[in-house]
């Protein structure tokens, strides 16, 4: 079987690209790849040569060599994660690479969760009062093109079960899964599908400082 060669992929053929690159030789972060010698490669950019540079000696023989030939369950996987993550349009290039392909773990990592999970439908704080949320786990990070920036839209639960949300475009010292300390502003008292969720604005990393007396 040869290897497609696309010389400007689509974001469908790309993550297809980074599907296959994950299953045969495993995901690659950043800071992994600094490690790397000679060339330090993420799996977003390895996935980047195998689509535009496949008809290279070079990568024609790394392609054989990892069997990196896209099968229908990577472009199934591909789609299932852009419809997951509100499928985000945009060009595939050296400035979008990173991002796109980090979709692909990313839904894995939501597959890989339990089906089950404690959930309260109610508000939780008081419209428009500033208040610390102890606890909260970062259940869903979703991204959607925003007219001059990548909107991330954070989706909390706290320990009871309720739903917090947040947009934004600052999301670097979040990631899936993790439980975090937090200060915001009720936004609103939302809903969603039917369920209840808390809209929050002006988020902040921490518990607010304790004032003195």
């Amino acid at each position: 079987m040869e290897a497609t060669i696309y010389k400007v992929p689509t974001i469908n053929e790309y993550l297809a690209v980074v599907t296959i690159c994950i299953r045969r030789i495993g995901w690659i972060s950043k800071k992994a790849a600094e490690s790397m010698f000679p060339e330090p490669m993420t799996t977003a950019y390895l996935a980047w040569r195998v689509c535009c540079e496949g008809n290279k000696p070079s990568m024609a023989e790394l392609i054989a060599e990892k069997e990196l030939y896209v099968e229908d369950r990577d472009l199934e996987l591909a789609k299932a994660a852009l419809n997951w993550a509100g499928n985000p349009s945009g060009p595939v290039n050296l400035d979008t690479i990173e991002f796109l392909a980090g979709l692909i773990p990313q839904y894995q990592r939501h597959l890989d969760k339990p089906a089950r999970e404690k959930f309260l439908d109610e508000h939780t704080g008081v419209v428009g009062i500033r208040v610390g949320f102890a606890g909260l786990t970062v259940k869903t990070m979703k991204y959607f093109d925003g007219q001059f920036c990548v909107k991330t839209l954070v989706q909390f639960k706290d320990a009871e079960g309720r739903t917090l949300i947040w947009w934004t475009n600052e999301v670097e010292w979040l990631e899936e899964g993790q439980t975090v300390d937090i200060t915001g502003t009720v936004k609103e008292h939302g809903s969603h599908n039917g369920y209840k969720q808390t809209v929050l604005q002006r988020v902040k990393e921490g518990l607010p400082k304790k004032v003195k007396a």
